[in-house]
């Protein structure tokens, strides 16, 4: 599941990316693209909901606290703690992957795995994609996802892969859309 972010803005930064990075980067469209890609209950969840997340992750990341902290300014908006948390949750699930990707797309690795909570904690969805093979980067798993989030308050990851392959084998491409490789849209800056 797919929804807009390329990986040209980490090639034009041509450095590895951060999660302020993309949390800028994606702003508000992408947040919300994501996190309907997650099935997240965005009603009530408005423009201005989704421009506090931005800048409460934002602020967070940057300063090397919890991200938990993000959610007491959702909290005051929204009136819901648990759903503030849900949002926060599921937005970082989604800020981490594409991270991930645009990291081991700079670092030339090729492949993912989905890393689940493992000891019988994965939902069935979660459970599915961490039991899959590794898959070529910007790849869906069989949920569909390119990662995590696959659902609200999804506490998944991906780690990087090595994948083998002979010697001047070429990498196989997805055959998608580029303009529909990533997980969060760009902001429409």
């Amino acid at each position: 599941m797919s929804t807009g972010l390329t990986d040209e803005h980490a090639r034009v930064e041509r450095r590895p990316a951060t999660a302020i990075d993309v949390v800028r980067f994606a702003g508000v469209p992408g947040l919300r693209a994501a996190l309907a890609g997650a099935d997240v209950r965005l009603d009530g969840i408005t423009d201005p909901i989704l421009g506090v997340l931005v800048g409460s992750l934002t602020e967070v990341l940057a300063s090397g606290r919890s991200t938990q902290l993000a959610a007491p300014p959702l909290e005051r908006m929204i009136g819901d703690p648990d759903r503030a948390r849900e949002l926060v949750q599921t937005a970082m699930a989604a800020v981490m992957t594409e991270t991930v990707l645009r990291d081991c797309a700079a670092l030339g690795v090729e492949a993912v795995r989905w890393l689940g909570l493992g000891s019988g904690e994965d939902c069935d969805l979660c459970g599915m994609n961490a039991r899959a093979a590794p898959v070529p980067l910007r790849t869906p798993f069989p949920s569909g996802h390119i990662g995590p989030p696959a659902h609200p308050s999804c506490h998944c990851g991906l780690v990087p892969v090595r994948m083998r392959r002979p010697a001047g084998a070429p990498v196989t491409s997805t055959g998608r859309d580029p303009a529909q490789r990533g997980l969060l849209a760009p902001s429409s800056r």
